[in-house]
Order: structure tokens, then C-alpha cells, then sequence
């Protein structure tokens, strides 16, 4: 008895600490050290990230500059983590408890050119020496092919800031016309993009990029550019308020920050903003046959001082429904939205909310069986289309569509033959009758599903009267032996029922007349 309370002990302590584990995590990627050009070494950039409660660190410093003779770069012998890899063994006081290790590693930011331009391109993980990137280094159109080498060497290639255009204006750039941009043809090997490092008239263009890339079905993470260098930065407190979150399922190590990043699993955020789910709201890829839900809830360290837009994009396109407004003095947000009526097919999300956050993308698959045209074909759901009945409605009074059926009348009891009747009165209340009939009534192979397209419209307008998917299961005999469309009394005219399949093709077209 002891030990059967021991081992259920154990096993809710088990259940607590993964549930403990699984959440964001708090970290900084791309910044820079003596190793390169920064200002600060290792360990002080370290103790910064303490302070400002990360849970990782990614340096990314400039490649040419991180090796001599294929060795790292001591920039700073005085460094006590030159050379090793941190935690709390080899500085005491980082970690905000004695067990807590802060992840960092160091990465490397590596140039490229497209058409005379710098592209700078981000190695997220452990970056050794490699000949080959080396090599490839500042030549004009090796974008690609340097992307490519990151991922072989089992990192995360992402691109640095793609559209930082330094206002020639201020003084601060008069003498230094730097410019970066990034080849978005030639990424097919990108696995994220850096957003917020850009000054905010650029934003948009930052955006479009990755618009661009998700409308082409390329999945995107998205990180937040941090790109520290030194105090000196007229950006230098702003820099040190863009976080990227992971999530993680287990407690966050090296092995399982690179999993979430290769994952898409992140939330690039700046000023205060960042994601509050306790789940991670969405998965990497996900699958259903109806529609697709999309939360996310979001913080706001100090309230708002005015509205603000949190919206959806579909496969690069801002998807105007989806647009809610945040209230001013808002500490907590919960956005909720379902996308509807969407066709079978492959789509690419991410939440954004314009420059403060902006997720990965993820993709949501709608799948369906294929439609059986006829009693024959060898569907395994059994289930094929009939035939449009139009009845004048004939329920008994006091019972619902629902509690008519659930009164114990079934398919095979109840009228459904079909009515040559096609005019009507305004008078009439009408029932659309779209009848499904199943080549295997017991003993059903699987629980598939098949979907779709039904309308109901007057002839000669645009807007339907009804235009939904209808999922047809083979649960319940009498539930998916038929459905109904129950409209009012319709005006005078002409009107059509139509049924299309999950690939559009027509099935059914039935004309009635109201007079």
C-alpha cells in the first residue's frame, strides 16, 4: 500500500513538473560581443539577459571576425567564459536559482550580396568553422547556397534585418550609408526571418518579405532582432526590449531551443509584449475537416495608451474579418478567431500585431475524403450523394428539426422521396433536403467524413442565402443520412440548390420558383 501511494505521489509530481516546464521561454538572439565589434564580452551580456529575466542567449557575431586561422577568437583573455560553455558552475549569481542554468550559444552572423547590396544571414546554434561558409562569404548571390550550408550543419538559417535602410538624413548615419537587404527569390533554404530590427517606417517592407515567402506555402519562424553592439546606440535601450519566445514542452536545453526554433514554435515581441498562453496555441501543423480555430492570448507590460490592431493573415493575405481592436488600457488580451468555410486545401497563418508581435507561421491542412458519386464506388465512409428534395415543411408543431428526429424517427421511417414540386407560395416554409445514402449501413470500415459545398441563392444575385460546408459522417444512420436547409418565405422569383463536392465539381443543381 506504502508504495503504491509512493509511485502515485511520484507520478503527480511528474505530472506538475511538465506542466511546469511546458511554456514560453524568454530569450535574446542576435547580439553582439568584443568577439566582434560589440562593446561588451560575454559574460556582462550575460548578466544582462539575467537582469532582464531571459532564459536564453544566442550571440551572433560577425562571422570573418569569430575565427583566426580556424580558431575562436579570444578578444578578451579576462573573460572567465572565453572558450567554455556557461552556467551556474562558471559564474555564480546568474541563474535566479541554484539549479537554473541560462542557455546560451554562440551563433554567427554571416554576409552575403545580392545585387551590390549586404545581405546578413543568422546561424542560430553552435556555429563551428566551416570551410565552405567561409569561402562563400561576401560574394554577390551566395545567399542561398550559404543558407543551405547553415541547415546541413544542423542550424537555423534565418535572414537579419532584410530591409534596413539608414536615413542618410541624420547625422548620426551622415558618412556611414549602410544598407542591408535580402533576395527573397532565392530562399528556399530560409527558415525564418528577423523582425523590429529595422527602423519603424520599414516595418511594412519587413513584412512583405514575409508575406511573400508564406504565400509561396514556405513556413516561416520569426525572431526578434535584437542586434545589440553597445550602450553608445542611439537604439540601445530599445534593442534590449526585443524578446523571442519559444515554446517548449520539456525544460529548455540547447538540444530542445533549436527543436522549437526549427519548429516555428516562437513569438518575436518588442516593448513589453508577450504571448501569456500557458499552451503553446497552436501546432506545428495541425489537421481537421471543418474549420479552423485560432487563439492567442497577449500581455502588455505597462497599458496601452491607445487601440490597437491584432489581426490574421492567410497565406500572405491580411484577412480583414479576422481585425479586432485591442482597448486602450489594456493590460491582457484574449484574441479568439475561427476561420470559416475555407476549402480543402493547405494554409499558412501567423497573428500579428503591427510592429509589437508577430508569431511564426503555421500551417493548418484541411483534409477530406474524396465524394462518392454513386452507391458503386468503394468509399470507405460508405457514404454517397443522392439527390436535392424541396418539401413544403411539414413538421408537427411544437417539435424542432432536432427533436423531431430525436423522437425516434429515422431515415428509413421517414419521407424523403422525392418531390417533383418546383413553384411554391410566399406563404410556403420551405425545407431543402440534401439526401446522402450509405452503401454499407452496419459494420462501417472507419469514421471518415466527407464534405460539401451546399448553397441555397436567388437566381441573378450575388449574396446566397445559405453557403456553408456540410460534413456528412457515418456515426449515426439517421444523422448523416440527410440534412435540410429550413429558409422563411422567400419573395417572389427564382431560386437554385446547389451541391458541389470537396473538389468543386457540381453534383446537383435543382431550380424551384416562388410566385
Amino acid at each position: 500500500m506504502k508504495l503504491a501511494v509512493r509511485v502515485f505521489f511520484v507520478f503527480v509530481l511528474v505530472l506538475l513538473a511538465g506542466a511546469t516546464w511546458a511554456k514560453w521561454y524568454k530569450g535574446i538572439i542576435h547580439i553582439h560581443s568584443t568577439r566582434s565589434d560589440g562593446g561588451e564580452t560575454e559574460e556582462t551580456l550575460i548578466r544582462v539577459a539575467q537582469k532582464l529575466d531571459c532564459d536564453y542567449m544566442i550571440f551572433c557575431d560577425h562571422y570573418d571576425k569569430l575565427y583566426k586561422d580556424k580558431k575562436l577568437v579570444q578578444k578578451d583573455k579576462k573573460d572567465p567564459v572565453i572558450g567554455k560553455t556557461l552556467d551556474l558552475a562558471d559564474i555564480l549569481g546568474i541563474g535566479r536559482a541554484k539549479d537554473k542554468e541560462l542557455v546560451f550559444m554562440r551563433g554567427a552572423e554571416i554576409s552575403s550580396k545580392f545585387e551590390g547590396v549586404g545581405v546578413h544571414l543568422l546561424a542560430l546554434g553552435e556555429m563551428p568553422y566551416d570551410q565552405a561558409i567561409w569561402d562563400l562569404q561576401f560574394k554577390e548571390g551566395s545567399q542561398d547556397a550559404i543558407l543551405k550550408r547553415i541547415r546541413e550543419l544542423g542550424l537555423v538559417a534565418v535572414v537579419a534585418h532584410p530591409s534596413l535602410f539608414k536615413d542618410l538624413s541624420l547625422e548620426m548615419f551622415k558618412g556611414n550609408p549602410t544598407r542591408y537587404t535580402f533576395d527573397h527569390k532565392s530562399a528556399q533554404n530560409l527558415d525564418g526571418m528577423e523582425f523590429f530590427n529595422v527602423p519603424n517606417q520599414y516595418y511594412e517592407h519587413n513584412l512583405m518579405h514575409f508575406r511573400s515567402l508564406t504565400s509561396k506555402g514556405q513556413r516561416l519562424l520569426a525572431t526578434s532582432g535584437c542586434d545589440y553592439h553597445n550602450a553608445s546606440d542611439y537604439e540601445a535601450k530599445d534593442r534590449l526590449t526585443r524578446f523571442t519566445y519559444v515554446w517548449s514542452d520539456g525544460p529548455l536545453t540547447k538540444e530542445s531551443l533549436i527543436e522549437a526554433l526549427k519548429s516555428g514554435r516562437t513569438v518575436a515581441a518588442r516593448n513589453g509584449v508577450k504571448p501569456e498562453d500557458n499552451f503553446c496555441p497552436w501546432p506545428e501543423f495541425s489537421t481537421s475537416n471543418s474549420q479552423y480555430d485560432i487563439s492567442l492570448k497577449v500581455r502588455f507590460e505597462q497599458k496601452l495608451k491607445k487601440p490597437t490592431k491584432i489581426q490574421v493573415y492567410r497565406n500572405g493575405q491580411l484577412i480583414g474579418e479576422s481585425e479586432q481592436l485591442i482597448p486602450a488600457g489594456q493590460t491582457t488580451y484574449q484574441y479568439n478567431w475561427v476561420d470559416e468555410n475555407i476549402l480543402p486545401g493547405k494554409y499558412f497563418y501567423f497573428i500579428e500585431i503591427p510592429n509589437l508581435l508577430i508569431t511564426s507561421s503555421f500551417c493548418f491542412e484541411r483534409v477530406v475524403p474524396q465524394p462518392v458519386d454513386s452507391p458503386n464506388n468503394s468509399n470507405k465512409a460508405g457514404v454517397y450523394f443522392k439527390e436535392i428534395v424541396v418539401k413544403v415543411g411539414n413538421f408537427p408543431a411544437g417539435y424542432s428539426r432536432r427533436g423531431f428526429l430525436g423522437a425516434g424517427f429515422r431515415y428509413d421511417q421517414y419521407d424523403v422521396a422525392p418531390n417533383r414540386q418546383t413553384t411554391f407560395s410566399t406563404r410556403d416554409y420551405l425545407e431543402i433536403y440534401f439526401v446522402f445514402g450509405q452503401n454499407i449501413v452496419k459494420n462501417q470500415p472507419d469514421n471518415s467524413s466527407i464534405f460539401h459545398r451546399v448553397v441555397f441563392r436567388k437566381i441573378g444575385q450575388k449574396e446566397s442565402i445559405y453557403d456553408s460546408n456540410l460534413q456528412v459522417t457515418p456515426e449515426g444512420f439517421w444523422r448523416t443520412a440527410w440534412t435540410a436547409i429550413n429558409t422563411l418565405p422567400l419573395d417572389k422569383g427564382k431560386y437554385e440548390a446547389i451541391i458541389y463536392d470537396n473538389n468543386g465539381k457540381l453534383l446537383k443543381r435543382t431550380q424551384i420558383e416562388i410566385k
